[in-house]
């Protein structure tokens, strides 16, 4: 099974768990502002400064070779166990 690859993109994708399209909305607006208060919060919960312009494409890459290599274990520990 081939699976496809990445060949182009724009913009990170939302951060999980940051309240659906509306709270995205607020999480990128408080990123607008360093020296807030909703900055900070959000930076310490998220781990990391956020950059909503970032795409790596070779992130993305690696991120898809990740599940095919999944799926070829599963495949292999599933013919070995017929």
């Amino acid at each position: 099974m081939k699976l496809p690859s990445c060949i182009g993109g724009k913009r990170c994708c939302p951060p999980e768990d940051c309240g659906g399209i509306p709270g995205y909305y607020g999480f990128i607006e408080s990123l607008e502002d360093p020296k807030s208060r909703e900055f900070k919060e959000n930076t310490e919960w998220l781990g990391y400064v956020y950059d909503p312009e970032n795409f790596n494409i070779d992130e993305v890459n690696n991120n898809l070779s990740g599940i095919d290599k999944m799926i070829r274990k599963y495949e292999k520990e599933l013919n070995e166990s017929l």
